[in-house]
């Protein structure tokens, strides 16, 4: 997110989420705010063993696999009050910022 900090330095707050992990409120709001399906919040999805496909995951087995495993969180996420996007690849966020910003 460094670009993003060149971009808007005074207004980019950034959360190390393994020293700080979203709460499963934070992660249940963060869903709600995502502007793409909340399965993608998943990274490396491949490797875990699920019994349905990741698409029809729930909304409450997707912050229960996340509270179990921060690690599987995909970064970076961008939020812009009520909305919040997956920022990658990197030029998406960087797109967003420049046409918001």
């Amino acid at each position: 997110m460094q670009y993003a900090q060149e971009l808007l330095p005074q207004a980019v707050q950034l959360r190390h989420y393994i020293q700080q992990p979203l709460s499963r409120e934070e992660l249940a709001e963060l869903i709600d705010k995502l502007q793409e399906p909340a399965h993608q919040l998943i990274r490396n999805a491949d490797k875990l063993a699920l019994s349905k496909p990741l698409a029809e995951l729930s909304k409450e087995e997707i912050i229960e696999i996340l509270m179990q495993d921060p690690h599987l969180l995909q970064r970076p996420i961008l939020i812009d009050g009520a909305k919040a996007y997956i920022a990658r690849p990197p030029e998406k966020v960087q797109s967003y910022l420049t046409e918001r910003y």
